[in-house]
């Protein structure tokens, strides 16, 4: 990718309107000073165009060490991380070169967030069954006279069936969403109520010695 090419991705790729970039890459621009945000080159330079383009990205460039290094050159700064925020990057650490490459590995912690998964599914709360008429409603069919004809793979495939046929008529659904926090099933509201009375009973006990402690507790006076 020719010095033109780079500006060109970099405008491309911040028209794209996404909240959050990360690009990475070695632009082999070491006349520009990226702790001064400035380059040492003239207007029309590749690298003072490059930078020029970085400004009008309104990018961050995150990495200020130099990372290249060959023999008795000057270590430049090569290999560059751009956001769009400032805190998306924290903890740069320059590592050994990998083999024989002449770049130190960049090693950094990238801030982001994860989108959670709102999907919500019904499954049935089988705590509030009407289970004494799903039972009646079983006990009216005659099983012998419907099974014992059949095999046992047979017979158990309509039992199930039956079973599975008064659960959906006689156990209500609710919906239900993995990712949230739900209160455990045996905190219902009589046991909420419960919980708090014991709370108000437990402030109620040590107001008292609190205040019988302060009393015991000898003035002081501030000098």
């Amino acid at each position: 990718m020719d010095n033109e090419e780079q500006r060109n991705a970099l405008r491309k790729i911040s028209d794209l309107r996404y909240s959050h970039y990360l690009v990475m890459g070695d632009t082999n621009h070491p006349e520009i000073d990226w702790k001064e945000i400035l380059s040492n080159a003239s207007p029309n330079h590749p690298a003072s165009l490059f930078l020029e383009a970085v400004h009008d990205c309104f990018w961050f460039q995150h990495v200020t060490k130099p990372i290249h290094h060959r023999g008795d050159d000057h270590p430049n700064v090569l290999d560059l991380v751009f956001t769009n925020e400032e805190d998306m990057i924290n903890e740069i650490h320059l590592l050994p070169p990998l083999g024989k490459s002449k770049h130190s590995i960049v090693n950094f912690l990238y801030r982001c967030y994860v989108t959670g998964d709102h999907t919500t599914f019904t499954k049935s709360s089988f705590e509030r069954g009407d289970y004494d008429t799903m039972c009646r409603e079983l006990g009216t069919l005659n099983w012998e006279e419907q099974i014992g004809h059949l095999n046992t793979e047979d017979a158990w495939i309509y039992v199930k069936t039956k079973i599975l046929e008064a659960t959906t008529k006689h156990v209500p659904k609710r919906k239900f969403n993995p990712t949230a926090r739900s209160k455990p099933i045996w905190l219902t509201q009589k046991a909420m109520v419960k919980v708090k009375k014991r709370g108000k009973l437990s402030k109620d006990t040590l107001t008292p010695r609190k205040e019988k402690t302060m009393k015991c507790m000898p003035d002081t006076e501030t000098r």
